[in-house]
């Protein structure tokens, strides 16, 4: 390090906060000259903790870290992989040299290879697609592996490459012979500002590529979609004509006038806020709100913020309503809230001291202008106002969208909400979905939802969503609390509130709710209301809420849902023996004992498989220590300690099998529902590593978490939400190959390896009907030949796979199309080699989608959602494939057809197996 920084570091922890002139003036008698940029005051904006005084420790390690040696332990550069960015098929699509030879002009060829370039006189038509924005990314990785440095000569790597540096270093020089801008030399054609982006110059360029990549995917836009980016929009070489003296007539608003909306990109310290011109941006986007070309319900322009943690090393978005990410139907609010909680609260926290009036920016005409514009003075030179009415409703909308984004998380965490109740009744938004799942159904009280209920903004709304469903301690305070507040909402049009389950409502709370929607808004068209699963409601309150809603003339769409009277009968299991949706299978280390997850009932079953005997049952319906509410996955380790995912409770359930009496005891939990370490979303596969730890396919997170098995603690986490390598969309299923390789299936259809850190190496499989292809590969078991088998659910089918290089070897069970009978003056026609025959009924080929797999030295048990099977690898030449006549049933569900006769319609299939059975084929 740097002796001038160690004499600061010294410094600086020596006395409390310092002054940021006080540290200017340090930074300059120690002779850091390079340190003391326009942007130097900026950098200590991002310590401060009070007013115009700075946290030295926090900007002592920075310092530190950024004068460290970014070199690797053999003491040469570290290589920054491209496939972190991008994947191999978008690197592949660059079309470059995988090694650019010699040192001068390696930065024309790469260009001149990628594109021709073209002249676009119209600045807002110089937007950048994702593949010109990958091939920034490669420039900089190349440049630093060359000779890239700071401007103190310090050597970069790619991940400290912010714009400011990409500028000089890459669109400048590359520009100069054309003196045009970087889109016009790797664009082909004018590309239309689908979306702009408002961000700050000093973020990395990799962590603004990745939030871009996905926002992409978030708002399922083609891949073509353009986005516009000042840095390489603006001819750098004429950028003050560009901008111009006027904000409303410069280049960012003609870019914005264009767009769909604008995605604001926020550094770690939130230090994007910070900067006059993304103050303007942000001011445009939400307050004066363009009206572009494009529109998304009903919107006419959009604000998502992008993050990128690199805590979760992923992407983070928030926005107001539903985007593509959260899907549709019922669970769409769910989906939307796991994907935001996702969102560093940290950051959040800062995002609630933002000051518009104390925006800072490199040229001080710059600050005028753009204060003034927002405070709409005719004098945009003279010197802005301190205080306005227009800084504070810009305030107020800045806090408001982190405020709406994070409440649910807050009231899970239990944070004082009062803050954020505030910024949310000032907040001006048009939507507001809040889904209170996970610790909130435990956590939440009445008097949460009495403050925010009192906090919404209602001079704006016109969209809410509000699910309280299983929050068990809300009563009917709540209810009239929502039912008061839904009589100020003037301007709504859409309402969904779901209180169904756990809150405890009666006439009263009932009777609320239906004054407040007849005395509330005219505007309203769509109704969703849920109340069902309420014992203490009776006739009169519902007629009540009838009469409210057929006095609702400007109703649209209404859908009330119900229950008066007791509640049903409780969840009673089938018998020992009976399995009901079995979807996971285990052997224990002997291989002879082997424990069926038996989804339905709630419950884990033992078998002995040289018997086809039941042993016995552990577990029930219910949210207690020794309950499960859906299971799904199972392992056995070698001293018999079973751990089963428990689905809907978002936990691990420990359980122990003791050989000699065949029974199973329930020894403890693990985690609760979050995104923190140790916390799952709709666990599901599990699997057991090389070394004994614990792998958890935590779906709902898209990740997937290794655990010690001793106590349980996190000892790695790998994976994040996405398409791309390494990336998952709800991990299903877990194994390691017999060379100790991890292996992840997803709803991404496919089979991802990864070495034992968690590292990519490989995938295989896609989408499809044909062999090697997948639809929901749900369980996954690999033998000690190296045979990887996969239950391809959708397919109805198990295929087997070489284990080491994801060649496809076998296939049995699945279902095809029936044949037409040719006429009688006709030949049968050859069968078609296309993959979609049309809509012609199919027969079966023994399998109903099989939902898990175990695989033992001897045999093989098959799980599916209505049989499972066990065979003996004897059986057939090729050890992969089930022959033999027809086979022992080992289990069914209760209510089926003896064996031997054929259930319903349905005939006997190939193998023997009949339908909802297990069978066991003989040796």
């Amino acid at each position: 390090m740097d002796a001038r920084l160690e004499c600061a570091g010294e410094a600086l922890n020596r006395t409390g906060p310092w002054s940021k002139q006080e540290l200017c003036d340090l930074f300059l008698a120690l002779g850091l000259e390079e340190a003391v940029r326009p942007e130097l005051s900026l950098m200590l904006s991002a310590f401060e903790v009070q007013a115009g005084h700075v946290d030295c420790s926090k900007l002592w390690r920075s310092l530190a870290e950024a004068g460290g040696c970014q070199c690797g332990p053999d003491g040469e550069k570290e290589e920054f992989p491209l496939t972190s960015v991008m994947t191999r098929g978008e690197a592949a699509e660059l079309c470059l040299p995988s090694q650019v030879e010699g040192h001068d002009g390696w930065m024309d060829d790469l260009l001149r290879d990628f594109s021709a370039g073209c002249s676009i006189s119209r600045v807002e038509e110089r937007a950048m697609q994702m593949r010109q924005l990958n091939l920034v990314i490669s420039c900089l990785c190349e440049g630093c592996n060359r000779d890239w440095v700071d401007p103190a000569g310090r050597p970069l790597t790619p991940p400290q490459v912010n714009l400011y540096h990409v500028v000089d270093l890459l669109v400048r020089p590359a520009t100069a012979a054309r003196a045009c801008s970087f889109v016009e030399l790797v664009a082909e054609a004018p590309q239309p500002c689908d979306w702009f982006v408002s961000h700050w110059w000093g973020e990395p360029v990799v962590d603004f590529a990745l939030c871009l990549k996905q926002h992409l995917h978030d708002r399922n836009l083609q891949k073509d979609a353009a986005y516009w980016v000042c840095a390489y929009a603006n001819n750098q070489w004429a950028v003050h004509q560009e901008i111009g003296a006027d904000p409303a007539t410069s280049s960012f608003q003609r870019a914005m006038g264009r767009a769909a909306g604008t995605v604001s990109i926020v550094d770690r310290d939130a230090v994007c806020y910070m900067r006059v011109w993304c103050i303007y941006e942000t001011y445009i986007s939400t307050l004066k709100q363009v009206t572009g070309e494009k529109g998304l319900d009903g919107l006419t322009y959009y604000f998502d913020i992008y993050t990128y943690d690199p805590k979760q090393k992923d992407a983070i978005g928030i926005a107001e309503g539903f985007i593509a990410a959260d899907g549709t139907g019922p669970k769409q609010a769910r989906r939307k809230r796991h994907r935001e909680s996702r969102f560093p609260f940290e950051l959040i926290t800062k995002a609630f001291d933002i000051r518009v009036e104390h925006a800072e920016a490199t040229r001080e005409s710059d600050r005028r202008m753009i204060l003034n514009s927002i405070a709409q003075a005719a004098d945009l030179s003279r010197a802005p106002a301190l205080e306005h009415e227009g800084y504070a409703a810009l305030n107020d909308v800045l806090h408001g969208r982190f405020a709406a984004a994070s409440f649910v998380k807050a009231a899970a965490i239990g944070t004082n909400l009062s803050r954020h109740a505030a910024a949310l009744s000032r907040s001006r938004l048009h939507q507001l979905t809040l889904h209170f799942g996970g610790d909130c159904q435990k956590n939440l009280k009445d008097e949460h939802v009495v403050l925010l209920a009192s906090s919404l903004p209602v001079e704006s709304l016109q969209d809410l969503f509000l699910g309280f469903q299983g929050c068990r301690q809300l009563s009917d305070v709540a209810a009239v609390a929502l039912g008061s507040a839904l009589g100020s909402l003037t301007r709504l049009r859409r309402l969904e509130l779901r209180l169904s389950s756990g809150p405890q409502l009666s006439d009263e709370g009932v009777g609320a709710l239906a004054a407040g929607l007849h005395g509330g808004s005219s505007t309203l068209e769509s109704l969703n209301l849920d109340i069902s699963a309420q014992s203490r409601i009776t006739e009169a309150s519902c007629g009540s809420l009838a009469r409210s809603v057929e006095q609702m003339l400007s109703l649209q769409q209404v859908q009330i849902s119900l229950s008066a009277g007791s509640p049903g009968e409780p969840h009673v299991p089938d018998r020992i023996g009976c399995v009901h949706h079995p979807c996971g299978v285990a052997f224990d280390r002997t291989g002879r004992y082997f424990f069926i997850v038996d989804q339905s009932n709630h419950r884990v079953q033992v078998w002995d498989s040289s018997t086809q005997e039941v042993l016995g049952a552990c577990g029930s319906k219910g949210l207690g220590p020794a309950h499960f509410d859906t299971p799904c996955g199972i392992v056995a380790d070698r001293e018999n300690k079973i751990v089963v995912s428990d689905l809907l409770n978002h936990r691990l359930q420990v359980l122990e099998f003791n050989p000699r009496t065949g029974h199973l005891q329930f020894l403890h939990s693990v985690g609760a529902e979050g995104t923190g370490p140790g916390q799952f979303s709709f666990p599901k596969g599990l699997g057991l590593t090389e070394n004994g730890c614990l792998l958890v396919c935590d779906s709902a997170n898209h990740r997937v978490q290794v655990l010690d098995m001793e106590d349980f603690h996190m000892v790695r986490e790998f994976g994040s939400f996405g398409p791309g390598d390494g990336q998952f969309d709800s991990p299903l299923a877990a194994t390691i190959t017999c060379t100790g390789d991890i292996m992840i299936s997803d709803a991404n259809n496919r089979i991802q390896v990864f070495d034992a850190k968690g590292s990519f190496l490989r995938s295989f499989g896609v989408r499809g009907k044909k062999d090697g292809f997948f639809h929901y590969p749900v369980g996954i078991a690999v033998n000690d030949e190296n045979a990887l088998f996969v239950c391809d659910q959708g397919n109805h089918r198990v295929q087997v796979f070489n284990a080491a290089d994801g060649s496809f070897i076998h296939k049995w069970g699945g279902c095809r199309k029936k044949k037409e009978p040719p006429a009688e003056d006709e030949q049968e026609a050859p069968p078609a080699e296309t993959e979609d025959e049309g809509e012609k009924p199919e027969e079966w080929q023994g399998l109903r989608s099989p939902a898990g797999i175990a695989v033992n030295a001897s045999g093989m048990i098959v799980v599916d959602w209505f049989t499972f099977l066990e065979r003996g690898p004897e059986l057939d030449d090729s050890p992969y494939l089930p022959k033999g006549g027809p086979g022992r049933h080992i289990g069914r569900a209760a209510g089926c057809c003896p064996p031997g006769s054929t259930p319903r319609a349905d005939k006997v299939a190939a193998r023997g197996q009949l339908c909802r059975y297990a069978t066991a084929y003989p040796s």
